[in-house]
Formats: structure tokens, C-alpha cells, sequence
């Protein structure tokens, strides 16, 4: 986040693959829920990614491999323009990305600010809550992983 804003580093080459049709999203949606079901269509999606994983064109899990992290999307800014960062993982980024409880990333890091790091990840999961089967927000578990860090660049160490 520099003066003007927040500017966004963002890895999508996972969303950036094309999706199979009638897979758990779609299963989801029309009210199949997370049950045996679900799992067998999440199955025969992520088999369909495999060939992705890991690979040139495709996308990059460092949880599989962790030479994968090499694959890191990467930026630089000039440090006096960088006021403060957050780094996060998925299960944080959908707030944003797909939740919409937070209309953009300067709302994400208002809120941190004002209230707390943990105050935006219940905010997350209080939305997951509210979606306990996963029509409105289609997604491959309940809840993911969270992971969520600020960095003020704006605070001098004594």
C-alpha cells in the first residue's frame, strides 16, 4: 500500500484454467453440500488440474513440492513508496476475491488496522458460516486455511 493505494500482487494462474462442467461448483450451487458426493466430484476435478500442477503454463503448489515456491509471483516497489504490506493465502483473499465482505483490499487493511488482524479473518469466516453448504459461494471445503500478515512500514524500531 503506497500513497495512492493499494496495489494488488496477485497469483492466478490456478483461476486462470479453464474449469470442467458439471464439476462440485455446480454440484454446490443446486444444493448437493458437502457430503460423499462432493468429494467425488472434487476428485474428478482436481484430477483434471493434475496435469497443471507444478508445471510450466500451468500453476505452482509449494504444499506438493516445495521447489515449487521458486514459481512465486514477485514485484518491487521503491521502499519510501510502500507505507505498509499484507501478505495472504486464499482462505483470506476470497473475502475479497469472492466473498465480497470487504469491497476491495484498502477496506482489508482498515480493518486490520482498526481492529485487528484477527478481527478480519473471523469477518471471513462468519460469511463461511453463513454458507454452510456452499450455494452462494461454491468451494472446495467449508473453510480453508487462513493466513493473513500486515507489515506498517510506517513505524520507526526504536
Amino acid at each position: 500500500f503506497g500513497a495512492t493505494g493499494p496495489e494488488v500482487l496477485a497469483d492466478d494462474r490456478v483461476a486462470a484454467r479453464p474449469r470442467p462442467a458439471g464439476g462440485f461448483r455446480e454440484r454446490l450451487r443446486s444444493g448437493g453440500g458437502y457430503g460423499p458426493g462432493h468429494l467425488r466430484a472434487l476428485r474428478a476435478g482436481g484430477a483434471a488440474m493434475d496435469r497443471w500442477r507444478n508445471r510450466a503454463g500451468g500453476f505452482w503448489v509449494a504444499e506438493a513440492d516445495p521447489a515449487a515456491a521458486y514459481q512465486a509471483r514477485t514485484a518491487r516497489w521503491p521502499r519510501p513508496a510502500v507505507r505498509a504490506a499484507l501478505v495472504a493465502t486464499d482462505g483470506v483473499s476470497c473475502g475479497v476475491d469472492d466473498y465480497r465482505v470487504f469491497p476491495d483490499w484498502a477496506m482489508v487493511l482498515r480493518q486490520t488496522v482498526e481492529s485487528g488482524l484477527l478481527s478480519v479473518l473471523e469477518t471471513i469466516r462468519a460469511a463461511e458460516r453463513a454458507d454452510p453448504d456452499g450455494i452462494r459461494w461454491p468451494r472446495p471445503k467449508r473453510h480453508d486455511d487462513q493466513a493473513l500478515v500486515h507489515v506498517d512500514f510506517t513505524v520507526l524500531p526504536k
